[in-house]
């Protein structure tokens, strides 16, 4: 989904940006597979970034998250290994303060509004 939802060709010509679709619970497969970067940026919780898989992505320097309550994410090890660690800031309850801003969007037509305005 991320691929599609930027326009990722205003990166500097010498960051390339590779996107994993895939998914595995096997450490040992995912340490070869993210081995060679220096960044990843994760968007979701289904993949752990323990101490064990920071011990073999030496090369990693910078991981960031859409949130920084991420349990998947052992932000003590990557610490430990000079690994900056950054995303977005949230309240922890944003999903019921946002969804009663989307009823509410929606009963007063907020959106067709704002773009007639």
């Amino acid at each position: 989904m991320a691929s599609s939802i930027a326009d990722w060709s205003c990166l500097d010509h010498q960051v390339e940006t590779v996107f994993l679709a895939g998914h595995t619970d096997d450490e040992d497969e995912l340490a070869r597979v993210l081995a060679d970067y220096d960044i990843l940026v994760v968007m979701r919780e289904r993949t752990r970034i323990s101490a064990s898989l920071i011990e073999h992505l030496p090369r990693l320097r910078l991981l960031v998250t859409s949130g920084m309550r991420k349990i998947a994410i052992d932000l003590e090890a990557a610490a430990a290994h000079g690994i900056t660690v950054c995303g977005t800031a949230s309240l922890s309850c944003p999903p019921v303060e946002l969804t009663w801003a989307l009823i509410l969007g929606l009963v007063r037509n907020i959106a067709p509004e704002n773009a007639a305005l």
